[in-house]
């Protein structure tokens, strides 16, 4: 028996589009957000709801989406670049990545890619591309779907099926001198075959050494359960980091995962939107950064979501806000989405967290922790997907969505 973690509706195939290839957060547009709008920031407004790492509630200062200031190019930001929707050779250009020095992480797709029954039909090219060349990584019958960049290498995730709740994929590596490996396989790992899709592909970052990812399996008593594992860079046995949790990031306090609750979903597995804590782990256990105690609403979609890290801060969303919060004191600033809008694509690099408003007042967000200061880049053709490599932002747009040609905008922060 292999239990899915998708419900009856969800069991048919889910093809990947090859205009928007790239895995994109969940969005919960029926959320209620809090905390309510101000006129301006407040200081030390309590979110019972949330506790932090003392497990007092949670006292954070409310910043007002209204008050942030317009970004303006060639004071706040450089556009480095934006990437084509078709490359040189033909192919159907997708971002799925950036590094530091600008190049982007390009995934191009030749025609008649995607069979007519959703099976893949060609040869996928990986690489970066900088100022307008395309340096090939790899070229393979698979869809890099994401990718991570760390110090002298990059890891990026291949599905091996259109299906995204299939579970069959691989994680890559290659370093600075080249050279491409395999170091993580689904069919390796005892990945069950429906996957819920908010965990069906990994979401690999590394860290001292490894890779981190998130992977479904299936638990002695025949549930499908979700882990946290790593194999070494340059490949090796894979370890089981812990249980019970997703989506792991790096900050300067380690590696921090979500952790899921007990909510479960109709098939009986467990749902792996229900999370309810955000931990740093910590040879093989938690320590608590902010958690709900209880599921407030067990089976709810993304009662924490969007988890990024960066600098000494954490940043997630819950229920229309998005929250950063300082690992080591646990002080926070919630910033609220108005009740016609929706936070999406949540990313952070160091100081600066980065998000894309969707519905009135679209836009980019940018938020500096350091500086405690909001910014809006006035860009309302955003789709809701963002990436980020140390001063670099970057989001999807387009600028003409009858055609859906959606391209990504690179831009060096100052």
């Amino acid at each position: 028996m292999t239990p899915p973690f998708s419900t009856p509706a969800r069991r048919g195939a889910v093809l990947l589009a090859v205009a928007g290839l790239a895995l994109t957060a969940a969005c919960t547009p029926d959320a209620t957000p809090a905390p309510p709008s101000q006129k301006g920031p407040s200081v030390g407004t309590t979110v019972n709801e949330l506790r932090g790492p003392d497990g007092a509630p949670l006292v954070a200062k409310v910043v007002d989406l209204a008050t942030a200031k317009v970004a303006a190019e060639g004071v706040q930001y450089k556009v480095v670049t934006e990437t084509p929707p078709v490359t040189a050779a033909g192919l159907a250009a997708t971002a799925v990545g950036v590094r530091p020095d600008g190049t982007t992480l390009l995934v191009g797709l030749p025609e008649g890619f995607l069979a007519k029954d959703g099976t893949l039909a060609g040869d996928a090219t990986f690489g970066g591309y900088f100022e307008g060349k395309l340096s090939e990584l790899s070229r393979a019958t698979a869809l890099p779907v994401g990718a991570y960049v760390a110090e002298d290498v990059t890891v990026w995730v291949e599905s091996l099926t259109a299906d995204v709740a299939n579970g069959r994929w691989r994680i890559r590596a290659a370093g600075a001198e080249g050279g491409v490996r395999t170091i993580a396989e689904s069919k390796d790992l005892g990945v069950p075959g429906n996957v819920h899709p908010a965990i069906a592909t990994p979401k690999p970052v590394v860290h001292d050494g490894r890779a981190y990812f998130n992977s479904a399996y299936v638990e002695e008593d025949g549930t499908s359960r979700v882990q946290v594992l790593s194999v070494p860079l340059e490949g090796g046995k894979v370890r089981v980091e812990v249980k019970g949790a997703t989506t792991p990031v790096v900050f300067d306090g380690g590696v921090a995962v979500l952790r899921l609750g007990d909510g479960l979903t109709e098939d009986g597995a467990q749902n792996p939107l229900d999370t309810v804590g955000v931990s740093v782990l910590l040879d093989g256990r938690y320590q608590e950064i902010v958690s709900v105690g209880a599921s407030a609403n067990p089976g709810a979609q993304g009662t924490i979501a969007d988890l990024a890290g960066g600098g000494d801060t954490l940043t997630f969303t819950r229920q229309g806000v998005l929250y950063v919060v300082d690992a080591a004191d646990g002080s926070a600033v919630a910033i609220g989405a108005p009740t016609d809008s929706t936070f999406l694509g949540v990313q952070q690099c160091g100081s600066r967290v980065t998000w894309s408003t969707l519905g009135a007042d679209a836009g980019q967000m940018v938020y500096d922790v350091d500086g405690d200061a909001l910014w809006r880049v006035e860009d309302a053709a955003v789709t809701g997907r963002s990436m980020c490599s140390d001063d670099l932002l970057a989001w999807d747009h387009t600028d003409n969505w009858s055609e859906k040609h959606t391209v990504t905008l690179v831009t060096r922060w100052v």
